[in-house]
């Protein structure tokens, strides 16, 4: 299999878990990645796509949908309004298209695929790595035994485009218990201050954002056993 065939495979085998695993996410997508082709099929100029509602609506969601438009690549890697998007969400400029987007949208495609592949091996690796720490130290119970590595660290050094693959793992039961610190750090930059969880809460409270609010919505706590919401703030 060549490695054009490899990312495009390694993209549609991350989209249907997501499909499988969070319905919700990928439908509310699809439902706006329409309504904004809609907007925008007649508008050819890339200054007018972002303008409207539609496209506002489509990136409230946030990073956690990027393997749903690499996904579109895959099908059409010279589809110039994924791109587009997909550089709109990409924070992490190695990961993001190159400068010439515009006048060769195949190419960049197929640049953000690759990436997008890479990535996804990383990103596998140091999440089995996290688990096999975590392993390690589960006989405690505090939470800076877990978060308190290299490992943990390499994730956050990823950013928030690996969301989609933390709510993956995080949906096993046997992984992690303090997935959610690793998810509250990469959307608010800080711990949870936590000191006692209900930990099936915890994963309901993350799992509902991820399927069905945008990305500003996220659970945000301040100190110990303080909840608020993002519009709280």
């Amino acid at each position: 299999m060549e490695a054009k065939e490899k990312a495009s495979f390694s993209s549609e085998r991350l989209y249907l878990h997501l499909l499988g695993a969070f319905p919700g996410l990928v439908h509310d997508f699809d439902a706006k990645w329409k309504n904004w082709q809609a907007a925008i099929s007649s508008s050819p100029s890339q200054s007018e796509w972002s303008s409207g509602l539609e496209f506002a609506a489509l990136t409230a969601l946030g990073p956690k949908v990027i393997p749903l438009v690499v996904y579109k690549l895959a099908l059409k890697p010279d589809d110039a309004t994924a791109v587009y998007l997909y550089n709109i969400l990409e924070k992490d400029a190695e990961f993001r298209a190159p400068p010439n987007s515009s006048s060769d949208p195949e190419a960049a495609g197929r640049a953000i695929l690759q990436k997008n592949f890479d990535r996804n091996r990383q990103v596998r690796n140091t999440l089995a790595d996290w688990e096999e720490h975590c392993a390690r130290v589960s006989s405690f119970s505090t939470s800076a035994f877990y978060t308190n590595c290299e490992e943990f660290e390499q994730l956050l050094s990823y950013g928030c485009s690996i969301i989609p693959h933390i709510m993956l793992e995080y949906k096993k039961k046997d992984w992690p218990i303090f997935g959610y610190e690793l998810l509250h750090k990469l959307v608010w930059g800080c711990h949870t201050g936590l000191q006692s969880v209900g930990l099936d809460d915890e994963y309901r409270l993350w799992a509902e954002w991820f399927e069905n609010k945008n990305h500003d919505e996220a659970p945000h706590y301040r100190g110990p056993g303080t909840f608020q919401t993002r519009t709280d703030a």
